[in-house]
């Protein structure tokens, strides 16, 4: 209804506090995989396909996601994490860069919900926000991507051969100010994965 709140909605602590509420972070903010921890931190594209269908390319993607144990204890404390899925369609060149015909971006705000004890994934594109009880199953939502529209088919020159390619990334540049800068100088913060890349078939 028009004019409700979210009963997931969080807000974030006055600015003046950030700086205060860093310190509690410091700790654990350098901090990467323990080596009891399963399994090692970062982003990777699992596998993917795309098809044509309805005069658009549409992409299915698998995605493995695991949060560094600094990410997640920021994460636990209150700091949202923006993840997105980056898509581009090249146009491959002989003597120069392949020229990028479109990009697409994805954009995802995780945040934990104390008082609910809910993980809640928010869709910046459409502003869609579901709660879920385990950090586990919010990655596991965001890494599953389906029917995703691509590229519209009119936009590319049927005798040319196109590229697509696809990444996951935190995307450090939407921490807060006093993060930012200890966040890209720690190695566990960067869990970006690396680009996949496909041809587009049809």
């Amino acid at each position: 209804m028009p004019g409700t709140r979210s009963p997931w909605t969080l807000r974030p602590p006055p600015s003046f506090l950030w700086a205060l509420w860093v310190l509690t972070l410091l700790p654990g903010l350098f901090t990467g995989a323990r080596a009891d921890e399963p399994g090692r931190p970062g982003f990777r594209v699992v596998d993917v396909r795309s098809e044509r269908s309805d005069g658009l390319y549409r992409v299915d993607a698998n995605l493995h996601l695991r949060l560094s144990r600094a990410a997640r204890e920021a994460l636990d404390n209150g700091l949202p994490l923006t993840i997105q899925i980056r898509m581009q369609v090249l146009r491959p060149r002989r003597y120069l860069w392949d020229e990028v015909v479109a990009e697409v971006i994805q954009r995802y705000r995780l945040r934990y919900h104390a008082l609910a004890r809910r993980y809640v994934l928010v869709n910046l594109n459409t502003d869609e926000q579901r709660p879920y009880p385990t950090l586990a199953q919010a990655l596991a939502r965001l890494g599953t991507l389906r029917d995703f529209p691509l590229i519209d088919t009119h936009l590319l020159d049927p005798e040319a051969t196109y590229l697509a390619r696809i990444r996951v990334e935190l995307d450090i540049e939407s921490l807060p100010t006093p993060m930012r800068v200890m966040a890209y100088l720690s190695k566990a913060w960067h869990l970006d994965s690396d680009w996949y890349v496909w041809r587009l078939q049809g």
